[in-house]
């Protein structure tokens, strides 16, 4: 009878314990409530900007939880601090738009830092895609609240937050921006094309389309400005050049606000020599063309979103040499080396950032 005491004892054994319901699992990316107004708050709300600033986020790695706002709950500040904590959230984040459109109120409480920041957005009349520029500035401003966690600042949070929280805030720190796809710049070079120190002044226009975050593709242009004196015991004539180059271009610290810059490029050197009746000399002018290879070095240093100060000191050789002369005398080779030290501004395509933003 063994089994039908087995079969009882199984029948009646309580189901075990009741520990409760499961514990939560932790999500698997840090969470943003972005608490939106449209329900109570219609005059307020922005959807478009709402949803720009989701794609955002989500672009960094976060997971965003929209909620709608409550009407009777009054502090911002405290619903979303409520909010977050409630959904195990490391920020809440809330747009207020003016019914004219001319700014947009951003609250963002930091659960991280401890910071609730509130900033007033304004725009111009040149800004096209405003809701974009929310996305971008919402990011930015995270970014700028989080940095203090690499600099030191003592915790204001007694609570460590979770790892998976800090990886995500981690990414975000180490996030590299997207460097400008292409460059464009104008400036002026100065030529030493003799070892006399005869000089002329030539315009530079040229661009840079980036190949790598540290190489580039570029191509510029000389033209010169300024006459180039060459003399002799026959007379004197003017010498202007023209060159066409394209190389290569490697840039160190391509992040930071200064960075230096070294190249190699190959292209085609045109000269055009004048002259005037003087004495013996028949006046007339002549023109010659050959080739052209370049090293430089140089720096980038970043002024702006959109404008750098780019200069470089480029040391060329023509091949093959011109040779330069006076009713059919020699009177200078063109060959090596030939020196340029060129300063410009470069633009570059960045994101629009808004004008004016108050605290």
């Amino acid at each position: 009878m063994t089994w039908i005491h087995t079969a009882l004892f199984l029948f009646l054994l309580p189901a075990g314990p009741d520990f409760g319901p499961a514990p939560e699992r932790p999500p698997a990316k840090a969470r943003i409530v972005l608490l939106r107004l449209a329900a109570q708050l219609p005059e307020e709300a922005w959807p478009e900007a709402e949803m720009r600033v989701r794609a955002e986020l989500e672009v960094h790695g976060f997971e965003v939880i929209c909620i709608d706002a409550q009407a009777e709950a009054g502090d911002r500040r405290q619903q979303l601090e409520s909010l977050a904590r409630q959904h195990q959230a490391i920020a809440g984040v809330l747009l207020s738009r003016k019914t004219d459109e001319s700014s947009v109120q951003i609250w963002l409480v930091d659960e991280i830092t401890g910071k609730t920041l509130i900033r007033r957005l304004e725009f111009d009349e040149s800004d096209q895609d405003r809701a974009a520029l929310v996305g971008l500035r919402i990011v930015e401003l995270f970014h700028a609240s989080l940095i203090e966690l690499r600099t030191g600042h003592p915790p204001r949070r007694t609570k460590k937050p979770p790892a998976y929280q800090m990886q995500s805030v981690d990414r975000l720190l180490d996030h590299v921006e997207p460097l400008p796809a292409f460059g464009l710049h104008v400036g002026l070079a100065g030529l030493l094309p003799f070892a006399d120190g005869s000089s002329g002044l030539a315009l530079d226009i040229g661009g840079a389309l980036r190949m790598s975050p540290h190489s580039a593709l570029v191509a510029d242009v000389e033209l010169g400005l300024q006459p180039i004196q060459v003399s002799s015991d026959m007379g004197q004539a003017d010498l202007r050049l023209f060159s066409a180059r394209l190389g290569w271009q490697f840039e160190w610290r391509s992040q930071s606000i200064f960075s230096p810059l070294a190249g190699l490029s190959a292209g085609c050197l045109a000269l055009w020599l004048t002259a005037a009746d003087q004495g013996e000399l028949t006046g007339g002018s002549d023109r010659t063309i050959s080739g052209l290879i370049s090293a430089q070095l140089g720096f980038r240093l970043r002024i702006s979103n959109s404008f750098r100060l780019l200069s470089r000191f480029q040391l060329s050789s023509v091949l093959p040499k011109i040779g330069i002369e006076f009713a059919g005398s020699p009177v200078r080779d063109l060959g090596w080396p030939l020196l340029d030290v060129m300063i410009a501004l470069e633009w570059s395509p960045s994101p629009a950032t808004a004008k004016g933003e108050k605290t």
